[in-house]
């Protein structure tokens, strides 16, 4: 019983309270292909709009791959001055930015949350500014060479939305309706969150709105490899991909700033196209399955663990002094 997994996972008698007190608004567990577990608390309801601040990353990164499958990105090894020529006037070292890089997020621009006299940073900036595009085209600047360090930065997803509807001819709106909403028959609608009603950019960072349940399609299309109900999605070569480890971004040096030690955890977690990776030691010292999952603040997640066929979602108001990530892979490590 996915209940009983669950009160022992977060160490509770009262599962309902212990959710419940923990700002929760919804839990989902999907184990092989059906739903184990679906619970609200704190007045949501299956029908009830939930931010996915920095979930909707996975959401753009999807998108790309989507558009490479159909042609209008040629590669993720294209130079982003490619869809983005201005960024070369300004200066000649954006040619060596690829749209891997962004996906990544290892290019190498600067990002420093605080800054003196410029709105006191990039990421008010990357937030509030009422013209994102503007503020990717103008405001980013080189610190270092790319694909050498792992830094997070709120300009990547701006960058890969400009890119989206230069190669797509479509607001990024447009396109996430056309091949991920339409075709996933997501039961309600979702929406982006604007830069500005003048601008109408799509606030790409942190800017989808949907319900659980639909987070929950995402999670289960990748855990198929990109396919539902016979029609391929986004491509399996994508999937595996977007998720799985890479040797050459791996390592100490290259998760050097805080918040890379905690994705690199001692060796034991990655972070690829906008994805979250854990590794999944298998039974046999040879075999590795790797967990992964799509993160936003204040305790979003997709979470899926292939090896198990095991989906989970959890939106919350606040992480609610709670290790999820631990917690659910200790679930997917608990269930057969």
């Amino acid at each position: 019983d996915m209940a009983e997994s669950l009160s022992k996972v977060f160490s509770t008698d009262d599962l309902e309270s212990f959710l419940e007190s923990s700002n929760t608004q919804s839990l989902i567990v999907i184990k092989d292909g059906s739903i184990a577990y679906e619970e609200y608390f704190n007045g949501y309801q299956r029908d009830s709009r939930l931010t996915s601040f920095s979930v909707a990353k996975s959401f753009v990164s999807t998108l790309v791959g989507i558009a490479i499958d159909e042609g209008l990105i040629e590669s993720v090894d294209d130079p982003i001055t490619r869809y983005l020529p201005e960024l070369v006037e300004r200066d000649e070292r954006f040619t060596k930015i690829t749209v891997r890089d962004l996906l990544m997020m290892s290019s190498g621009l600067r990002y420093e949350e605080a800054r003196p006299k410029l709105f006191n940073g990039d990421d008010p900036l990357t937030s509030y500014y009422p013209d994102q595009r503007e503020a990717a085209l103008e405001f980013t600047n080189i610190s270092r060479p790319p694909g050498y360090l792992f830094s997070y930065n709120k300009y990547h997803p701006q960058l890969l939305g400009m890119i989206l509807e230069r190669s797509t001819d479509m607001t990024v709106t447009e396109y996430t309706q056309k091949r991920l909403w339409g075709p996933l028959g997501m039961e309600f609608d979702g929406s982006w969150s604007l830069d500005s009603e003048q601008s109408g950019f799509e606030k790409l960072e942190a800017g989808l709105n949907a319900r659980a349940i639909d987070y929950a399609k995402l999670g289960q299309l990748f855990l198929q490899e990109g396919e539902w109900e016979g029609t391929q999605i986004v491509s399996a070569g994508w999937v595996r991909k977007a998720t799985s480890m890479d040797p050459l971004g791996w390592g100490e040096e290259y998760y050097s700033d805080e918040f890379g030690k905690g994705i690199y955890a001692d060796g034991d977690g990655y972070y690829k196209y906008m994805w979250y990776g854990l590794i999944r030691r298998g039974e046999f010292e040879d075999s590795t399955f790797n967990d992964f999952a799509a993160q936003g603040d204040h305790g979003q997640y997709i979470y899926v663990s292939p090896s198990k066929e095991l989906v989970i979602i959890r939106n919350g108001e606040e992480y609610g002094d709670v290790d999820w990530i631990g917690a659910f892979y200790d679930l997917a490590s608990l269930v057969p």
